[in-house]
């Protein structure tokens, strides 16, 4: 058994308020329809005693009864208000700086340190020690030191995205989904560690003696299918990605926006995971920017310089196949460089297709690639170098050789407007004579819009990069951010 250095009370020792504490959460966290029902009740009640009786006190009690339950409601989907005014009506927001982990050591048996989660110039950075080669164990500790945010984000912002994304595909419930998981080809290694960090959530649930939400293994296999069966669904969200190099012989700067509908809380819960696998030439380190409880690569990095993105692209599902992120973990952990990424994705697609339609970006310090997987809804898969004057750039669609927009390439509604307008900005440094980092910066801050929660700049000459996230508006941080060599 893992031991961890983290304080959690033992069971059944906590002080009787903060058990009616939690409990109240949970209801209203996992159970809003029922508050709102509760609550027009007792505002029906208040009405008719206040009309049919003279009883005042009745009517005090029912009236404030149902005011309570509203207030404490709004109080807990507060962060629904704030995607509303930020995220939807584009009010104005100030980037700020929002821990939302803390800084904890797991310890093994011997004492000896498993994982860490630790912050560098507020970026939080969870780390395993290289003497974590399991799966099923990495995801265990994952889960356990992560439970509180994994659930919150699951109950906060998952389900009200899965319900809307149910509404947009006009799914009445998540059986779709479900069959889906079922469907598609989840790696023994990977559902391992996803099977780890749901018993890690519920030891630590455990050990704190609090109950754990029944839907939490639903939470973790869904999240890591739900992009590639939910397709083209309006504007809820995007990315922009581009690759610059001044010269043929320069290591490129690779910048991306994550543009992803937030729900006025996921943002702040992004982390840097840092894992090492086993190679024939010794251990490979892993790194991901990601979300709790999600191991698969939206944007990751290797030791040996290979940087892969991706962006949402078009309406093709093929209900089965790998999941990308999952795909590309895999590529990540396999490959060195963006020649050997290629002919692993060429093998990969003979093997076990890609499961729906992405854009996947490559780069190490000699090129970059997009790969645009079937922008045309069927099997073909598009391939992009760099342009003559060094760019190479994606948000979320495709063209073709000559240039045309792909119509079925679209997936998010703004997204030709938005690379035009990284494109502009792209093109203004360059007029101004700034190095390629302030290049690949003016670019991402062109294309930014309310939904970018997170921002990821690397200088593959330097290998330093730059992480920003929030809930809102994130590329505006950028300016306000070093470089770290991470």
């Amino acid at each position: 058994m893992l031991n961890s250095t983290l304080n959690s009370t033992a069971i059944g020792t906590r002080p009787i308020s903060e058990q009616i504490k939690n409990y109240c959460h949970n209801v209203l966290v996992e159970h809003p329809k029922s508050v709102i029902v509760t609550e027009i009740a007792l505002l029906a009640l208040s009405l008719a005693t206040y009309r049919c009786t003279s009883s005042s006190a009745l009517f005090r009690l029912a009236m404030g009864s149902a005011v309570f339950l509203g207030t404490s409601l709004a109080f807990e989907w507060n962060h629904l208000f704030r995607e509303v005014w930020h995220g939807l009506l584009n009010r104005p927001y100030k980037p700020t700086f929002k821990p939302t982990f803390k800084e904890e050591t797991f310890l093994g048996d011997k004492q000896e340190v498993l994982a860490t989660m630790e912050y560098n110039n507020k970026l939080p950075i969870f780390t395993f020690s290289a003497a974590v080669t399991d799966p099923a164990q990495r995801g265990y500790i994952h889960g356990y030191m992560l439970a509180n945010q994994i659930v919150d984000v699951g109950q906060k912002a998952l389900r009200p995205i899965l319900a809307f994304l149910r509404w947009e595909k006009g799914e009445k419930s998540d059986a779709d989904l479900k069959e889906k998981i079922n469907n598609l080809v989840i790696p023994n290694e990977v559902r391992s560690e996803l099977l780890g960090i749901v018993k890690g959530v519920e030891e630590r649930y455990r050990v704190d003696g609090k109950k754990c939400p029944r839907d939490v293994a639903a939470y973790i296999f869904g999240v890591h299918v739900m992009t590639d069966h939910y397709k083209a669904i309006g504007s809820s969200l995007g990315c922009s990605a581009v690759v610059y190099r001044d010269g043929p012989e320069k290591a490129p700067v690779v910048g991306r926006n994550l543009d992803w509908v937030s729900m006025g809380y996921l943002g702040r819960h992004q982390f840097v995971r840092r894992y090492e696998v086993a190679t024939q030439k010794g251990n490979r380190q892993v790194n991901t920017f990601t979300f709790p409880g999600y191991i698969g690569a939206l944007t990751a990095w290797n030791s040996n310089g290979l940087i892969v993105l991706i962006n949402e692209l078009g309406k093709t599902s093929k209900e089965e196949g790998k999941p990308y992120s999952l795909m590309l973990k895999e590529l990540i952990e396999e490959c060195s460089t963006v020649d050997e990424a290629m002919k692993w994705l060429s093998q990969q697609q003979q093997q076990c297709p890609c499961a729906s339609s992405v854009s996947i970006v490559l780069a190490d310090a000699n090129q970059a690639k997009i790969c645009h997987y079937y922008p045309e809804g069927n099997n073909h898969i598009l391939i992009k170098d760099f342009s003559d004057e060094g760019i190479l750039s994606v948000t979320n669609h495709a063209n073709d050789n000559q240039g045309n927009v792909l119509l079925e390439s679209i997936c998010e509604c703004k997204s030709i407007q938005r690379l035009d307008r990284l494109h502009t900005a792209l093109q203004a440094a360059k007029n101004e004579l700034k190095t390629p980092v302030e290049v690949v910066e003016a670019a991402l801050k062109g294309a930014g819009v309310a939904a970018t929660i997170g921002v990821f700049i690397a200088d593959l000459s330097s290998q330093k990069k730059k992480i920003l996230l929030d809930d809102f508006f994130a590329h505006k941080q950028i300016d306000m951010q070093t470089y770290l060599k991470i």
